[in-house]
């Protein structure tokens, strides 16, 4: 055991560079007390800790190349192997790494030795967990799984909340997601285990594990990029349940049978009241709820629609309950069809209206069965307006779930440096070309007089005065953040309805900042920009068509192409046209187009 005199004490950063750490890392509050010596061990020497919090083996492969290039720069913190009891290991191991386990098998694979730190202090378990959390946590080197099972081992441990807090910089709401999170199942955990998941993606998934079917649904959207989206549709879903769940003990409390199958206005089934009359009643008096009350088919249907509330259009949230009251067996009730005659030979027809070749009941039967066709006609028409409706109502519900990640998505934006060039350069374009919505936003709302809420949003209470205070490098930023907020305020909850090119182009340029759109916002832009259909190639015939040609073809002498004009900035992709192609797992009759911020399994 060689003592190594100043060394540079750092800690892991759990990457590939985590070997060339920066020397500021050594003054990190668990580096290594002052006079510590820094001894070198061979690999054989240490062995990982039993208790690691973190996946040695992760990106293992570019830290070996690392250390096979410049050794080992950071010291590991290791304890005495006797400190730990309970444990075989090896007859060459003498100590166990707390801090530097993926070091170690990196330094073993090349072959070269460890600079390291003896620590008998942190052997207990208590001391072993927070020194790994914390080299850990305070650097982000940890995985949102690990770093889960961290913030919990150290909450077992006796750890409480406020001081884990202090050790890791993490704030009470950050350490409760992480304990969310850490109470994934197996099953959930290992089906998610391929894809890059945040803390707060896997304390969102930890909220609905429990409920089977939303689950599916949210494992099946995180490979789109959609687990925002499907999120905030699940919570609106389930706000509407519990309401519906509310009217229904009411009306069963009234004695009324609540059913989940919606009475129709024809065919098998619950039919409405609205389509039924009494069997004494007049042709077209339709039953009413309280009429029809004592019969043993009574059954109300109820359905909740939540409208959430739009600062931009001055709406508060609105919520729709509807009941349908209905009869489950018509015919066995006694029940007529709204406008059915009791017994078609009652009809009285004029003498001048039969047929010389027609009978009078033979005409009245004709009549009574193009009356009646007439009525199903006008039900069918009915239902399927209702029908048509309902998907309206589920496609306006949609578009309110995502003009909810959207904007939390766009307060991103703000901070996130690398999109800031394309942001500008789209605001400015925008102002440059006079585009409608910006030039009619800013009529309506001309400075400083009064601005859309959702700006505010973005902004703050008074955003003129924070953009005109913003530092001369974020003035651009604060410009796109009003353009933006003028598109915000002319998309309406139905903007999936029309044909509109600036509303298509606007959720064209969030995608070009790796923005994920919901299906309701795909249909926006294939409403203007529908995809191209996949031609399939016949694998028999070649390649290129001038393969087909015969030998002796004349040879085709092409013309220069015509140059075009050139962009000024040709390394701004903010122009680039996005890549589309279909998506699996979109809405059934929506052209699925295929966005940037689709997520990929991590590597």
């Amino acid at each position: 055991m060689t003592a190594l005199l100043n060394h540079p004490v750092a800690a892991d950063t759990g990457s590939a560079d985590a070997n060339q750490v920066d020397h500021e890392q050594a003054n990190h509050q668990h580096a290594a007390p002052a006079g510590t010596v820094v001894v070198e061990l061979t690999a054989d020497q240490v062995a990982q800790h039993p208790d690691n919090l973190r996946d040695a083996g992760r990106g293992i492969r570019e830290l070996t190349a690392s250390i096979a290039e410049v050794g080992v720069l950071v010291p590991l913190i290791v304890v005495p192997v006797q400190a730990v009891p309970g444990y075989e290991f090896g007859p060459a191991v003498t100590h166990l790494a707390v801090d530097g386990n993926r070091r170690q098998a990196a330094a073993r694979a090349a072959g070269l030795p460890l600079p390291c730190i003896v620590r008998p202090d942190v052997a207990s378990a208590r001391d072993t967990a927070l020194t790994m959390a914390v080299t850990g946590l305070a650097r982000d080197g940890l995985t949102a799984r690990e770093e889960a099972g961290a913030v919990q081992t150290m909450l077992e441990l006796g750890i409480d909340a406020a001081a884990i807090g202090r050790a890791t910089g993490r704030s009470r709401k950050h350490i409760a997601a992480a304990r969310k999170a850490a109470s994934l199942t197996d099953e959930v955990t290992a089906a998610v285990a391929d894809y890059p998941m945040t803390l707060a993606e896997l304390a969102a998934l930890a909220d609905w594990q429990h409920d089977p079917e939303a689950t599916a649904v949210l494992l099946e959207a995180i490979p789109r990029g959609q687990l925002d989206h499907t999120l905030a549709r699940l919570t609106l879903a389930q706000r509407e349940r519990k309401l519906h769940a509310k009217t229904a003990r009411e009306l069963t409390a009234h004695g009324v049978t609540v059913t989940d199958t919606e009475p129709s206005y024809y065919g098998d089934g619950p039919r409405v009241l609205t389509r039924l009359r009494a069997a004494d009643a007049p042709s077209g008096q339709a039953l009413t709820p309280d009429e029809h009350a004592q019969c043993p088919g009574h059954v109300a249907h109820v359905e909740v629609t939540i409208y959430e509330a739009d600062p931009d259009e001055g709406t508060d949230e609105d919520t729709e309950v509807s009941i349908t009251y209905g009869c489950t067996d018509p015919t066995a009730h006694g029940h007529l069809d709204l406008w059915e005659r009791p017994s078609i030979r009652t009809v009285h027809l004029p003498d001048e209206d039969v047929p010389a070749d027609e009978d009078e009941q033979a005409r009245a039967d004709r009549l009574a069965r193009a009356e009646q066709a007439r009525a199903e006609a006008q039900a069918r028409a009915e239902q399927e307006a209702r029908d048509a409706r309902r998907e309206l109502i589920r496609l306006n519900k949609e578009a309110d779930a995502a003009q909810t990640v959207r904007r939390e998505f766009l307060r991103s934006c703000l901070t996130a440096k690398p999109r800031h060039k394309a942001m500008t350069g789209y605001a400015l374009r925008q102002l440059l070309a006079r585009d409608r919505t910006v030039t009619d936003w800013f009529n309506d709302h001309p400075w400083p007089t009064g601005e859309p809420a959702v700006l505010a949003e973005f902004l703050g209470e008074d955003p003129v005065t924070t953009a005109t205070n913003a530092p001369a490098t974020r003035q651009p930023i604060m410009l796109w953040a009003y353009v933006v907020a003028a598109h915000e305020k002319a998309m309406p909850r139905d903007a999936h309805r029309d044909h509109n090119p600036g509303r298509a182009d606007y959720l064209r340029h969030l995608i070009d900042l790796d923005y994920v759109p919901a299906d309701v916002e795909r249909r926006i832009i294939a409403n203007v920009y529908p995809p191209t259909p996949l031609i399939e190639r016949n694998p028999n015939e070649p390649d290129d068509q001038t393969d087909a040609e015969p030998a002796d073809a004349e040879p085709v002498v092409a013309e220069p192409p015509v140059a075009e004009p050139v962009d000024s900035a040709p390394d701004d992709q903010a122009d680039a046209e996005p890549k589309r192609v279909a998506v699996d797992g979109a809405e059934p009759g929506t052209p699925a187009v295929s966005m940037p911020g689709e997520v990929m399994p991590a590597a």
